[in-house]
């Protein structure tokens, strides 16, 4: 599970870094979507493996587990989201088009956040 989160995260980095230096931002509108897709797998995944360090211990329900990912993926999100507004990368006076693209972005956060932790379960189910 290590080793996917790690190269999931390298693959990220390596988008964003693309992603900023070719203007795919702003030119493909659906790389966006894609890293936030991806973002929320990996603070899934991390979630996931921060539970198995911190709480080996004990058992909790699947579903739990599940639960605290995606929640964590949407904290993740909504603080990226404040980070984008703060560092005026995105605007209020965007209006709609701003309301849209912050809702749309932590839907894909959530979504990926859920198949993250779907997918760290299995895994560690299997190991």
């Amino acid at each position: 599970l290590f080793r996917n989160t790690a190269i999931l995260f390298f693959i990220i980095g390596i988008s964003n870094y693309l992603g900023n230096k070719l203007y795919l931002y702003w030119t493909t509108w659906w790389h966006d979507m894609i890293m936030h897709f991806i973002a929320g797998v990996v603070v899934a995944m991390t979630a996931v493996l921060f539970y198995q360090i911190l709480f080996k211990k004990y058992n909790w329900f699947r579903n739990n587990l599940v639960l605290v990912s995606v929640l964590a993926t949407l904290v993740v999100g909504l603080l990226w989201e404040y980070f984008e507004l703060h560092f005026e990368i995105t605007s209020l006076a965007d209006g709609m088009a701003f309301w849209t693209d912050t809702f749309s972005d932590l839907v894909l956060d959530t979504l990926g956040g859920y198949m993250g932790a779907r997918y760290s379960i299995y895994i560690s189910k299997n190991e």
